[in-house]
């Protein structure tokens, strides 16, 4: 890859794979398993909307590296007085997730804007709306790489020798909530919420393909679903529970915290021990998967740029089957 200013093509490549999110209908500005207490009051505008989400995208910059603005404070900084609130987590292991570079922050609705307020935001905003959406949607993408690279998962190396790049999936709709998992809810005899499932995948830069040939080709032919363009990590799997008006960041990890919360799918499974440092030719410091999708550790020169996901639940506060629109 040749070397590229961050500031002109680097954050607009950022900026493009942000708008990957899906379009739709609206826009917006203890253990996981068993009972909790949710910290996070739902927002009420959300709360009896459509189902779906409100996506909000940032690109934040570390103050301590030349970010400008008084008061500024990095994203992980701005996340840390939410970091005692419960995440809604059914499916999967945020200590895992951590281990690999990704992080999921639940944060009260009415403090996003403060939240954005007090980061040094180092490109424009992105906000899309989604209704359900029942097939895995790509919603976050990091700049594209050149392979060979070197990642470092928390379940030993793996070296990717294609260049391409790497994004998170989701896909999501509305569901009865869990019974044990209302907190407030609980009061609700069919409360509703909004189911949320996140997986990272890496997707192979596709150099030898004809635009001719595509479109030659029928349309239901050349089409090809997001989940069928490149390799999941299903290790890396987290489903969540929102409640209309509920808020989750998914943004940049930096590494293993054992105390943090385990969904039933990956409770108990372990987390290898640093990786060794490679035999054989020189190649690039290990990358983390977070590291790929929500930072720009690997564009030259490196910035320090973030990329920040913010996922807003909204819905009806009960679940009916053949609910009539009012």
């Amino acid at each position: 890859m040749p070397p590229l200013g961050f500031t002109i093509a680097s954050l607009c490549a950022l900026a493009i794979a942000a708008l990957m999110l899906p379009a739709g209908c609206g826009t917006s500005g203890g253990n996981s398993v068993g009972t909790w207490s949710r910290g996070v009051q739902p927002s009420a505008q959300r709360a009896g909307a459509e189902a779906g989400f409100d996506f909000e995208t940032w690109f934040v910059a570390d103050p301590a590296k030349g970010a400008s603005g008084p008061g500024l404070v990095s994203i992980a900084e701005a996340v840390a007085p939410y970091e005692g609130l419960p995440v809604p987590l059914v499916t999967g292991s945020r200590s895992i997730a951590g281990a690999n570079g990704m992080r999921v922050v639940s944060i009260p609705t009415e403090m996003i804007a403060a939240l954005r307020n007090g980061v040094a935001l180092a490109g424009p905003v992105t906000r899309r709306g989604s209704g359900e959406m029942a097939s895995w949607t790509p919603v976050i993408a990091g700049p594209p790489f050149e392979g060979p690279i070197r990642l470092g998962l928390d379940s030993g190396a793996l070296r990717l020798a294609d260049s391409g790049r790497m994004r998170l999936l989701a896909r999501g709709w509305l569901a009865p909530l869990p019974e044990g998992l209302g907190g407030e809810g609980a009061l609700v005899p069919e409360a509703a919420a909004m189911y949320l499932e996140l997986v990272p995948q890496f997707v192979q830069e596709d150099a030898g393909r004809e635009p001719e040939d595509a479109l030659d080709a029928p349309p239901e032919l050349d089409a090809k679903a997001p989940v069928e363009e490149g390799t999941p990590f299903p290790r890396l799997r987290m489903a969540l529970m929102l409640r209309p008006g509920e808020t989750v960041v998914v943004m940049l990890g930096r590494g293993l915290t054992a105390s943090e919360d385990v969904g039933p799918g990956a409770e108990g499974e372990p987390v290898s021990e640093p990786i060794a440092a490679p035999m054989g030719p020189l190649i690039p410091a290990d990358s983390s998967i977070g590291g790929l999708i929500f930072s720009d550790a690997l564009v030259v020169p490196a910035r320090g740029i973030e990329t920040v996901l913010i996922v807003t639940a909204r819905g009806p506060n009960e679940f009916r089957l053949n609910r009539r629109r009012e």
